[in-house]
């Protein structure tokens, strides 16, 4: 598991009060906003708005501007082909 931000180190489920420190959360983008998500065993889902810049993937290999800009252009042209 990576290292999650301090905002989730002591995160209880807000419906049943289950510590969710140990649990696996997931990145979700709503719009410009980032969360973190868990689903406790009492199967309600927890969302906490963290506020760190990143794409939301807590683990990540740099890659050189040059990578990048090759990596948006090929899905930029996969996505806009014409029938």
């Amino acid at each position: 598991m990576s290292q999650l931000p301090k905002e989730l180190e002591t995160v209880m489920c807000l419906y049943c009060d289950n510590s969710l420190e140990k649990q696996d959360w997931q990145s979700v983008w709503v719009g410009e906003m980032h969360y973190k998500v868990n689903q406790c065993s009492c199967h309600k889902k927890v969302w906490v708005k963290v506020d760190f810049a990143g794409s939301g993937h807590d683990n990540f290999t740099q890659e050189s501007e040059l990578e990048s800009v090759v990596r948006q252009v090929a899905g930029f042209s996969d996505t806009n082909k014409l029938g």
